[in-house]
């Protein structure tokens, strides 16, 4: 009679990294998550609903750049006038 599992081949299973289902929401709790108590804290909420320390407000993008339409150079921020030609860039 033959035996039903006589010298049959293993196989080997790759393992994987599994990512969590909930990632994005993970990230996000992170992200409105209490420093101090690790309350989650819904957007936009100055102070933490646990502990009330302040929460920092959300980074801001950089400001565009901005060039003088006369010669082309890059004007700081905040200037009203062109550093290499003088027109006024308001």
């Amino acid at each position: 009679m033959p035996q039903k599992n006589a010298c049959r081949p293993r196989t080997t299973k790759r393992y994987s990294a599994k990512k969590p289902k909930n990632a994005r929401r993970e990230t996000e709790e992170m992200a409105h998550s209490c420093p101090n108590c690790g309350t989650y804290n819904s957007e936009g909420t100055n102070f933490c609903q646990g502990c009330g320390t302040r929460l920092a407000p959300p980074a801001q993008a950089p400001a565009a750049k901005r060039f003088c339409p006369n010669c082309g150079a890059e004007v700081a921020a905040g200037y009203r006038f062109c550093s290499s030609c003088g027109t006024n860039v308001g």
